[in-house]
């Protein structure tokens, strides 16, 4: 077993990211992740995946990111390079929070917001959850 051998497994375990993928990203960011950049959209703008802000004696020269189809695949390779480097730092394995992760949070965020409502117009109640079918 190759000494990187756990980093292309970490990586390896996004989806989307075979192992050939994940040894590519580990040749070109190199495992001492941390040390070499600060955060993760450091580590984006270094590969270019985000605009720039280039501005040389007071004149601005455009850096905008790309348009349409293009554009939607650098979305994904932005997020999948923010993943990478979360899970590099912290030596985790990713994990799938499941389709519905966001929705029952904010379902919880929605039920707290109009109980504060009510409550500050002078109503009073207890919540009960729903009963399992």
């Amino acid at each position: 077993m190759s000494e990187y051998q756990e980093d292309i497994e970490r990586l390896d375990s996004i989806p989307g990211i075979a192992t050939r993928i994940a040894e590519q990203i580990l040749s070109e960011v190199g495992t001492n992740v941390k040390e070499q950049f600060l955060s993760a959209p450091h580590m984006c703008s270094w590969t270019g995946l985000v605009p720039g802000n280039n501005e040389s004696a007071g004149k601005r020269k455009s850096t905008k990111t790309r348009k349409g189809k293009k554009r939607a695949g650098m979305v994904v390779a932005h997020a999948m390079l923010r993943i990478a480097y979360h899970l590099l730092t912290r030596k985790e394995m990713y994990i799938d929070l499941g389709e519905d992760y966001f929705d029952k949070q904010r379902q919880q965020a929605i039920v707290r917001h109009s109980l504060k409502r009510l409550e500050s117009l002078g109503y009073t109640g207890t919540i009960t959850e729903p009963e399992a079918s």
